[in-house]
């Protein structure tokens, strides 16, 4: 077993990382979004429900979940990896 000891202010940097990020993709999307034409607006959303109707039976929805899961566990390890990097960068900067 590691004898490592997680930080408040690493977990409180790690979260404010969350919502960086988190903050800089909603901005993105509303970007992005906001400079859509009706049209292109409606083929978006057609062709998304198009995309579900064509895989609806293929794709049940525990293996979405699953997926999803999946998804979130390797994001949260590539966070992981950066967050230890910093803290890594921190201490070598402050030796």
């Amino acid at each position: 077993m590691s004898n490592f000891k997680i930080k408040k202010e690493h977990v409180l940097a790690f979260v404010k990382g969350y919502q960086s990020v988190n903050k800089l993709l909603l901005k993105e999307r509303r970007h992005r979004l906001s400079r859509l034409t009706l049209e292109e607006a409606l083929k978006e959303y057609s062709s998304l429900c198009a995309l579900w109707d064509k895989n609806r039976e293929k794709a049940s929805i525990e293996k979405l979940d699953k997926e999803r899961v999946s998804f979130l566990i390797a994001r949260r390890n590539r966070f992981n990896i950066l967050f230890f990097k910093k803290i890594d960068q921190t201490r070598e900067s402050s030796n």
